[in-house]
């Protein structure tokens, strides 16, 4: 059996990220009936630990649950108040033995003349209705029964809301699969829910919070501060929050820490990869590339090519007894005698080959004219690219 959560708020799409951001539960109605879609006609157990939140989107939910083709039974394992109350009732639904279920009044508000006020009030009276009316189906009870218990805030404990139909019965064990969220008491349809009042405006403040480097859990009622109070001074706003500059300073410091541990290691490779091609190259360049005008190993080696800091190989021919062997080796600074160098490199590798009467018809003294030829011609290739 599949087991789908109706967790904390109930909100709208557009609103999950919100959520998502600051690691709060939170059920959507596109969320639940994807759900619902991907399991199939399969047998799903719905489990409700949920504040209430929006009308219009639990009551998707709720004729998402009643339109399943499949078997589709619920279960509240904490709390089913405001609009997650008839969400339960629109299937067979147990209660676990401390579950609750909490009705009230829907709520909203409006800013207009009396004729909006009054508009207002009868939308609110005509959303009462249509929640009485899930009521109603579900437990049988009259109307005005049900209404004066949203007028009080009814909260209904395991066995209150058995014996007055809201739920089918009292769980004796619990298959639940994930962890039970612990919430307080809830006093209002919204408790729980972050308090949202344009989208948009939420989203560039945090999206600007983040930018200065303030911590997450500043709390979303800073996050509504007017734009040129969350664009204030970072200064200023740790000043008046300890908590948030002992952490925004326990953050700074360890960044500072993680970027020295990354620069060390950064820096001890790169001069091993220097190393690794330094008795290639002049010393001089080589110094200077590790310390006085640092570069990777690639730009060394490139600028060495271009420039002519290659190191000749040592010869008997420039072998001094009265110098010292190290002292030997000379620098070649001519970019010509560079290419030249590669060049006759490359078709020395080659001349064994040009040799063999068995491997090529070309030997003995052709060969020689040969090898000339391949060094002018990759001479010729090489300069191309320098």
């Amino acid at each position: 059996m599949r087991q789908i959560s109706v967790r904390g708020p109930i909100v709208s799409d557009d609103e999950k990220w919100i959520y998502d951001w600051f690691e709060m539960a939170c059920t959507t109605p596109g969320e639940f009936i994807g759900a619902l879609q991907e399991a199939d006609g399969d047998d799903i157990q719905v489990i409700i630990n949920s504040v209430g939140g929006y009308v219009t989107q639990a009551a998707e939910i709720y004729e998402a649950i009643r339109s399943y083709k499949g078997n589709i039974t619920g279960k509240v394992i904490g709390q089913a108040c405001s609009c997650a109350s008839f969400i339960a009732c629109a299937m067979y639904c147990e209660i676990s033995p401390i579950g609750e279920i909490f009705i009230h009044n829907c709520s909203g508000g409006v800013e207009g003349d009396y004729r909006a006020m009054q508009q207002a009030k009868d939308a609110l009276l005509q959303t009462n209705d249509n929640i009485i009316l899930a009521y109603q189906e579900k437990t049988g009870l009259p109307k005005e029964q049900l209404q004066r218990m949203m007028d009080k805030n009814t909260t209904l404990s395991a066995r209150e809301a058995v014996e007055m139909g809201f739920v089918d019965k009292i769980s004796e064990n619990s298959n639940y699969e994930g962890k039970i969220d612990e919430y307080g008491m809830v006093a209002s349809a919204v408790s729980g829910m972050l308090p949202i009042s344009n989208l948009s405006e939420q989203k560039r403040a945090v999206l600007a919070a983040v930018a200065q480097g303030l911590p997450l859990q500043v709390g979303v009622n800073n996050l509504k501060k007017k734009k040129e109070d969350s664009m204030g001074k970072l200064s200023d706003f740790l000043a008046s929050n300890p908590d948030a500059k002992s952490e925004y300073q326990a953050l700074i410091e360890n960044e500072k820490k993680n970027a020295r541990e990354e620069g060390v290691k950064e820096e001890r490779a790169r001069m091993e990869a220097i190393d690794q091609i330094a008795s290639n190259i002049a010393v001089d360049a080589v110094n200077d590339a590790k310390y006085s005008n640092p570069v990777n190993a690639s730009e060394l080696a490139l600028s060495a090519l271009k420039d002519g800091m290659f190191r000749q190989r040592e010869s008997s021919e420039t072998d001094n007894p009265d110098v010292p062997k190290e002292n030997n080796t000379v620098v070649e600074n001519s970019k010509d005698g560079i290419i030249s160098k590669m060049a006759q490199d490359y078709a020395d590798s080659n001349v064994k080959d040009l040799q063999s009467p068995a491997a090529n018809p070309m030997s003995g003294v052709k060969a020689v004219s040969c090898v000339d030829d391949m060094s002018a011609k990759m001479g010729a290739s090489i300069s191309r690219y320098l």
